[in-house]
């Protein structure tokens, strides 16, 4: 969902109009997605243009997911921020948002792994009872087999 075309929001940023930046996240949410050609966010502008703090999370709750993009040059916002003298409750919020998102992954990596640790049992049970059932089968057929072979 990553749009290409200009980005009134972004321009915004660019311009330190922050207060412009929040009346136009109101009404076009949809711009909070845009990355210029450097793959950089509105995030990572606002993080680089010490914007106020009620700003910065308003675009990241918005779009949470830019605090993992990285520009060109392979900075986040949180990276952006501290290079350039962001607010210490700005470079906090973004750190502790990063934590969260990895801690929520690593959640969800487990609970994935569990799943399909429980499937992969379920299917050696199954491969069990059909080998069983088989073997069975086969025994059957052999004795059957042997019985027809005695008359």
């Amino acid at each position: 969902d990553v749009m290409t075309s200009s980005s009134n929001l972004f321009d915004l940023a660019l311009q330190s109009n922050f207060d412009g930046v929040s009346s136009r996240l109101s009404s076009n949410p949809e711009e909070v997605n845009y990355t210029d050609e450097n793959n950089l966010t509105t995030l990572h502008i606002l993080a680089s243009k010490n914007a106020p703090f009620a700003v910065v999370e308003a675009v990241y709750k918005s779009n949470p997911s830019a605090l993992q993009i990285r520009s060109k040059d392979g900075e986040t916002p949180f990276d952006l921020g501290s290079k350039s003298g962001a607010t210490q409750n700005v470079l906090v919020f973004l750190e502790d948002a990063d934590k969260s998102q990895i801690r929520d992954a690593i959640l969800i990596t487990n609970k994935l792994q569990r799943k399909m640790a429980k499937k992969c049992k379920q299917d050696e049970m199954i491969q069990k009872t059909v080998t069983r059932t088989f073997n069975k089968l086969a025994e059957s057929l052999t004795l059957l087999q042997y019985e027809n072979d005695e008359f």
